[in-house]
C-alpha cells in the first residue's frame, strides 16, 4: 500500500466512525421522541423536542454522509476542520440532550 492510499483510508475510517456515532444519536433521539407520543402526556412531544432529538442528529447524518462520499477529493485540512466543528456540534448537542448536566 502506498502512503497516500493509507492516508485516504484513515480519512474514510475516521469519517465512518463519525457517521456511525451520528446515526446512533439519531436513532436514540427518534426512540425518545416516538416513545413520548403513546403516553399522551399534554404538551409532549413538542416541536422543540423534534428539532433537538430528530432533526439535528438527522442533519448530522446527512452532512457526515456527504463528506464521507467526497472525502477523497477534499484536502486533509478541510476534513480536520470539519471534524473539529463536528466535535463542537456534538458536544453542544450532548449538553442540551442531557439537560445541561
Amino acid at each position: 500500500m502506498s502512503d497516500n492510499h493509507t492516508r485516504r483510508l484513515k480519512r474514510v475510517v475516521v469519517l465512518a466512525i463519525a457517521l456511525v456515532l451520528s446515526i446512533g444519536l439519531w436513532l436514540i433521539g427518534w426512540q425518545l421522541y416516538s416513545g413520548i407520543a403513546p403516553q399522551h402526556v399534554p404538551g409532549y412531544p413538542n416541536s422543540g423536542q423534534f428539532k433537538l432529538y430528530v432533526l439535528f442528529p438527522g442533519l448530522l447524518v446527512l452532512v457526515n454522509t456527504a463528506v464521507l462520499l467526497v472525502c477523497k477529493r477534499i484536502p486533509a485540512a478541510a476534513i480536520a476542520l470539519f471534524l473539529v466543528f463536528l466535535g463542537l456540534a456534538l458536544l453542544t448537542f450532548l449538553v442540551a440532550f442531557g439537560g445541561g448536566m
